[in-house]
């Protein structure tokens, strides 16, 4: 038995489909495609800071970022 979020999706698909059947690549060339996708920043400089050799005593260098990966872009690319 489906639940009422599958037989909605359902109906979407058999909605689609006859339209399809109906208008043939005319119905095709409508659809949009949406890619999202969450990447991570890198900063070589940051990378660099952290490699360097320090001796004990010495204090470590203090950044503005505390981590590499803190700033997070979503790209996003739309395909008709």
């Amino acid at each position: 038995m489906l639940n009422t979020n599958q037989t909605a999706m359902h109906v979407l698909a058999t909605t689609h489909l006859q339209c399809w059947r109906n208008e043939g690549s005319a119905f095709l060339d409508r659809i949009l495609t949406v890619d999202e996708s969450w990447m991570q920043s890198f900063d070589p400089h940051m990378k660099q800071r952290n490699a360097e050799w320090v001796s004990r005593m010495q204090p470590r260098k203090e950044s503005a970022r505390s981590s590499p990966g803190a700033l997070e872009v979503m790209h996003v690319m739309l395909v008709s």
